[in-house]
């Protein structure tokens, strides 16, 4: 069981503050087996958000150093 408030949950998926500092913080509480939460993690994909839904749509490849949560700049106009 994972106990953690709406805003522990939102820092964590924004990769503002993980959920292990937020466990060992005392933020968010852990109940059972943790590493069960280490496997659910590793399945977890990288998003691309210039990701292309209709032929031709992608636009340029921007390579940038992101962290996990991070889309980078979305140019939608082409410029």
């Amino acid at each position: 069981t994972l106990t953690i408030t709406r805003l522990g949950l939102a820092q964590a998926m924004t990769g503002a503050k993980s959920l292990q500092d937020q466990i060992a913080d005392g933020e968010a509480n852990v109940e059972g087996n943790v590493e069960v939460l280490g496997q659910l993690a590793s399945t977890f994909v990288r998003f691309n958000p210039q990701f292309e839904i209709l032929p031709g749509t992608a636009g340029p490849a921007v390579e940038d150093d992101l962290n996990d949560f991070e889309a980078g700049e979305i140019n939608i106009h082409g410029e």
